[in-house]
């Protein structure tokens, strides 16, 4: 069951501990699920590719801030599979900081949005999406490219 519960909700209110537990195990699920999906659609994307994904082991939970959580090295390009918010004041070369200029970026959003980045006298999107799931094909081209 889908409980939100307010900071301002009384702990005086029936069943209060009970939704409180409920809202806690709900809010884990969805992060469970949600992470299963990033490194599903970093599976896929790698199997595409004919590469095999080496996990990050550290992320635990969808990353709030630019997390790393994939990476694959295929025909020459290092693919970083990243997730999270990046400030507009962090490049992306300090954000990842194993990137070289060669290196390409696949950035999955928390709603399973999708950006190809690539270094081309700077960090620039060269590609984007909002269902990663059908369009493999042009994510896998907008890599290779």
């Amino acid at each position: 069951m889908r409980i939100n519960m307010s900071n301002q909700t009384s702990s005086e209110m029936p069943f209060y501990e009970m939704m409180k537990n409920e809202a806690e195990r709900y809010a884990s699920f969805k992060n469970k699920i949600l992470l299963l999906g990033l490194k599903e659609t970093v599976k896929d994307i790698s199997e595409k590719l004919g590469a095999v994904v080496s996990f990050a082991d550290n992320v635990t939970d969808p990353p709030m801030n630019i997390e790393v959580l994939g990476f694959i090295d295929t025909l020459g390009k290092k693919v970083f599979f990243v997730a999270g918010s990046k400030r507009a004041n962090i490049s992306w070369s300090d954000a990842v900081p194993s990137l070289d200029n060669t290196s390409v970026l696949v950035h999955l959003g928390n709603k399973l949005d999708w950006k190809v980045i690539k270094y081309n006298q700077n960090w620039s999107v060269i590609a984007s999406g909002k269902k990663p799931e059908i369009e493999l094909e042009k994510i896998s081209a907008s890599i290779l490219a």
